[in-house]
């Protein structure tokens, strides 16, 4: 990621998609981003997947995860966005091919009334944590768009970047001690998500990257681990470290 062009918006180059995606441009440039939308509008986005003008975003952003965000963690984020520099990046609207242009168009939910505040217990919080960071859209197997409810976590989901003509399978993370996480120990867990915290972010999907400098909070979501089912997977172990070597470890 280049630092001077930060949340400008790019086209996602990936495979099995129904369509060109292109992430859009979320500075405070007037023109090509945010810079004309008000802090409400921003949020609604993110929560209810409604863009300024009323059409419905692609659910590639996990907006219906992103509405449960406590308005507090919502507000913070949209404060965060109004400090980016705005950087003038014109891109192509998103192409979707029929018929999923006519489906999306039922995925946002509007968010009626006051969200629950976020879990004060450890387990709760770190729940809360797993939810709208997105963790089950790329760690749970999907079936025609819709995730298996036995195998929630169990990895399996398979990207294709090609670009570099590579496909990445997501791990298992739960506590499954032969194909998941089971026998990972707590300090280890924390390391794992710590240990990229000054390698750019970029490369195959997965968040470990971008959760680097999480420390609190990945305790937390090591409680949750402990919490959960386990769920046997054979064909997506846990992460190992046969990764390309400029890459963050894909197990996030």
């Amino acid at each position: 990621m280049v630092e001077a062009t930060r949340g400008s918006g790019q086209f996602l180059d990936m495979e099995d998609l129904p369509c060109k995606i292109y992430a859009r441009n979320i500075t405070s440039d007037p023109e090509t981003g945010l810079g004309n939308w008000t802090d409400g509008e921003k949020i609604r986005a993110i929560r209810e997947g409604i863009s300024r003008d009323g059409h419905a975003l692609f659910p590639m952003m996990p907006y219906g995860n992103y509405r449960l965000m406590s308005d507090e963690d919502a507000e913070s984020l949209v404060a965060y966005l109004n400090t980016l520099k705005p950087v003038r990046n014109p891109l192509p609207p998103t192409e979707v091919a029929f018929p999923v242009n006519l489906l999306i168009k039922g995925a946002p939910r509007p968010v009626n009334g006051t969200v629950p505040p976020v879990p004060k217990t450890d387990s709760g919080y770190g729940q809360y944590l797993v939810t709208v960071g997105g963790c089950a859209e790329c760690h749970t197997p999907s079936e025609k768009g819709r995730q298996d409810p036995t195998k929630l976590l169990a990895g399996g989901m398979k990207f294709g970047i090609r670009p570099l003509n590579v496909q990445v399978v997501s791990a298992n993370i739960t506590p499954d001690p032969d194909t998941g996480i089971g026998k990972w120990t707590r300090e280890y867990f924390l390391e794992r998500f710590q240990r990229h915290r000054n390698v750019p972010v970029e490369g195959p999907p997965g968040k470990t990257g971008t959760s680097a400098g999480i420390t609190d909070s990945a305790k937390l979501r090591w409680r949750t681990r402990n919490s959960r089912g386990r769920a046997d997977n054979p064909r997506s172990p846990a992460p190992r470290e046969q990764q390309h070597p400029s890459w963050p470890v894909h197990g996030g």
